[in-house]
């Protein structure tokens, strides 16, 4: 048993609810994807001219952001992914890191550190959301029969 998963009662969960959390994981994957692909077009849309590197520029915390925003969905919606989740996010920022040059854009290696980090903030933030998402789904399962009589 997980450090967040409520203890269970006897099946009292109405269809309805049952039906509804039997889709969420497959909605946190297609969130990833498209912020996959949100992130590709971001990244190698072509510059009107090279942008010199800056260590120092709010671009990290952008990188940061969006990787979060990837990693966050698939996560919160199924925390056991983040076993071929972290690897594939941080191998898929550096691919992009390495062929932005061919879009008039630089490759930064602190690019690739701030996507590794904020891959690391959206597991963490997706355990803590999942954690909340189990125990709404508990209160709802437990709660939902006696307000709409369907015991």
């Amino acid at each position: 048993m997980s450090e967040c998963e409520p203890t269970r009662s006897p099946n009292r969960s109405p269809v309805v609810i049952k039906a509804a959390w039997r889709w969420l994981p497959q909605i946190g994957l297609l969130a990833g994807a498209a912020a996959a692909v949100l992130i590709t077009v971001l990244s190698l849309w072509p510059a009107e001219k090279p942008i010199p590197p800056n260590p120092f520029s709010i671009s990290k915390f952008y990188h940061m952001i969006a990787y979060a925003g990837l990693a966050f969905p698939v996560i919160a919606t199924g925390p056991h992914r983040w076993i071929w989740l972290v690897p594939l996010a941080i191998a898929y920022g550096g691919a992009l890191e390495l062929i932005q040059p061919h879009f008039n854009r630089t490759a930064e290696f602190l690019d690739a550190v701030a996507n590794a980090v904020g891959v690391g903030i959206g597991v963490w933030l997706g355990r803590k959301a999942h954690c909340h998402l189990m125990a709404f789904g508990h209160r709802a399962a437990l709660t939902w029969p006696r307000r709409y009589g369907a015991e």
